[in-house]
């Protein structure tokens, strides 16, 4: 149960973040292999933020005065000091390509937190990384049809699947692995209810998808 909350506060905060105009000094820093410029941004922590973290930080890129739609949320919390990363973007993805960025902005973020500290993720759901839309998919598929599946499974599915293959080998050159995952609102969506933006082409999706409120990610040593 303390595990349920603590991922329901942490969701709280972070749609919090997702649609909030983040406010303060931005920081700018060139990124002449990629031709982008690197925008640092400190977010405003109010409400129930405040006394949740010590501070928080938006890392983004403008390439062409146009700013690429991909933001990742670093903060840090006040309880333990441990650090928290959250992914947002409007537009599909490719996960791979997602956390070669991540890898683009590790030097600037080790400038503000403690990459040892980082204690949990959060993306998006799977419908905005294809082939791991895809992968899970098929995944789920072999073992459970299409029919819904309990918290506990689905943790157990999540942590037996393509993706935390993939995850923890990106993790595991930081000293951390995938220690528990969940998604919130946790069902099965059918192609047609997908809701992505208008310019997604569809066509290389799966008939379903397992859906929710996005992927939360519990981290611990190796």
């Amino acid at each position: 149960m303390i595990l349920i909350k603590n991922i329901l506060i942490a969701l709280v905060i972070l749609s919090f973040w997702g649609c909030k105009e983040n406010t303060g000094t931005g920081n700018k820093a060139s990124d002449q292999q990629e031709d982008t410029i690197l925008i640092k941004k400190q977010t405003e922590l109010t409400g129930y933020a405040k006394s949740y973290y010590i501070r928080s930080y938006s890392y983004s890129w403008i390439a062409a005065k146009d700013t690429i739609d991909l933001r990742f949320n670093v903060s840090e919390h006040i309880r333990d000091s441990s650090v928290s990363i959250s992914v947002w973007h409007t537009n599909p993805i490719s996960f791979t390509v997602m956390l070669h960025q991540f890898t683009r902005l590790l030097p600037e973020i080790e400038k503000d937190f403690s990459v040892a500290k980082i204690s949990s993720l959060y993306f998006k759901p799977p419908i905005y990384y294809p082939e791991l839309a895809t992968s899970l998919s098929k995944e789920y598929e072999q073992k459970f049809g299409r029919k819904n599946i309990s918290f506990q499974q689905q943790k157990e599915f999540l942590l037996t699947s393509s993706l935390n293959t993939q995850l923890n080998k990106y993790l595991n050159q930081f000293g951390k692995k995938a220690a528990s995952y969940s998604i919130e609102k946790f069902h099965l969506a059918e192609k047609e209810h997908y809701s992505l933006p208008d310019t997604t082409d569809l066509t290389n999706y799966p008939e379903f998808s397992i859906h929710g409120h996005g992927i939360s990610v519990l981290l611990t040593t190796l």
